[in-house]
């Protein structure tokens, strides 16, 4: 089993698709937070909790997109081929999934973990700010919402043509451009740019109002039950 971890981590970290999305994340990373978190958001300073969770929900439909990628990547007409070899071997066709998936978890948190180091040079280099602690509660409440729920997407619709999921990569996209409640928005744009202004004041303390906190843990468990129901649909197909 552990054979085919390796086997399946280095065909998606080394492929080259996934090389050219990491060279693009550190280029559009480093960009938004030179051009736009640099002068602080919504009245904060560039270091605070809002500027730093906005620069996180900006990146996250990108997340998003290449995590939908990386499951056409595992759906894929070459990956068809792929399966009757993976098939041969003694582990079982569930486990090759669940493989799979944590592959891709894995991609998604190597990602996320590129996002939030150059975050971390960019405060350092330009303000000599080293007191990331308090980054921890907005790193969860805005990149595991977005994982869990496109997780769950891409399993549900991963056994279908590829167009589907394209198709909800251009509704991520829409989505990305709308400005909606923060009580409904999926990734946390409005909520860390809107909400210090309601606060009012210079440099406001950051807060969580429980509207926000309900609207992750919505989008969290949606898509939970979407990854659990497409796999019991998957062990169904089995038999």
């Amino acid at each position: 089993m552990s054979e085919i971890l390796k086997y399946e981590l280095k065909r998606l970290l080394f492929h080259k698709v996934y090389l050219i999305l990491c060279a693009v994340m550190i280029c559009y990373s480093w960009g938004l937070l030179t051009r736009d978190v640099i002068l602080g958001i919504s009245n904060t300073a560039p270091f605070s909790e809002w500027s730093f969770g906005y620069y996180l929900a900006k990146i996250s439909p990108i997340l998003s997109i290449m995590l939908l990628f990386f499951v056409t990547f595992f759906y894929s007409k070459q990956e068809k081929e792929i399966k009757g070899i993976l098939l041969a071997t003694p582990t079982s066709y569930e486990k090759i999934v669940t493989i799979r998936y944590v592959v891709i978890a894995i991609g998604f948190l190597i990602q996320s973990g590129i996002v939030v180091l150059l975050s971390f040079i960019f405060l350092n280099r330009f303000f000599g700010y080293t007191q990331i602690a308090s980054f921890i509660e907005i790193i969860i409440t805005v990149l595991l919402p977005t994982f869990f729920l496109f997780m769950g997407i891409g399993r549900m619709m991963g056994g279908k043509k590829n167009i589907v999921i394209y198709g909800i990569i251009m509704m991520v996209l829409i989505l990305a451009f709308l400005s909606l409640p923060y009580q409904v928005e999926l990734f946390g744009e409005s909520f860390f740019k809107g909400y210090p202004l309601k606060i009012g004041g210079v440099e406001p303390e950051f807060y969580v109002p429980m509207g926000y906190w309900i609207n992750r843990i919505c989008y969290s468990v949606i898509g939970i039950g979407l990854f659990f129901l497409a796999r019991r649909k998957e062990i169904r197909s089995q038999f």
